[in-house]
């Protein structure tokens, strides 16, 4: 059965939670294919390689929010932990990057009659742990 979006997805950047500042995310986890053709092969062989992960967020500008990502935007020097809970009461999963994310191409844009928009990618280095 589907699940809406709303209210079913929790987003915490270094213990913050932030979905109130989301209208928008998107977990990307791609796995690398390592090609293993060899002379035998009656085809092109792959394998399955190591997962980059990644977090697209976005939504209305705050201020609060700026407090929680500004910071690391200007300086990532410091990996924080991302947990993101996705599904509905009962049969929820649970991704953790545990001091593996920060946030790069960190925007704020401004358009007339509009509300201050914000968008980020998280970049997630190590491995997710899914509960």
């Amino acid at each position: 059965m589907p699940v809406k979006s709303n209210p079913n997805i929790v987003l915490t950047y270094n213990s913050n939670n932030i979905t109130a500042y989301c209208d928008q995310s998107t977990m990307d986890a791609t796995v690398e294919a390592i090609e293993t053709t060899n002379l035998a092969s009656s085809a092109t062989s792959t394998s399955p390689g190591d997962t980059t992960y990644s977090y697209d967020i976005g939504g209305d500008w705050d201020l609060a929010l700026d407090a929680i990502l500004g910071p690391d935007a200007i300086d990532p020097s410091t990996l924080r932990t991302f947990v993101a809970a996705i599904g509905e009461s009962g049969s929820v999963a649970t991704y953790t990057w545990t001091s593996g994310a920060f946030p790069s191409n960190y925007k704020v844009t401004a358009q007339a009659g509009a509300n201050l928009k914000w968008t980020a990618t998280l970049n997630l280095t190590v491995a997710a742990v899914r509960s």
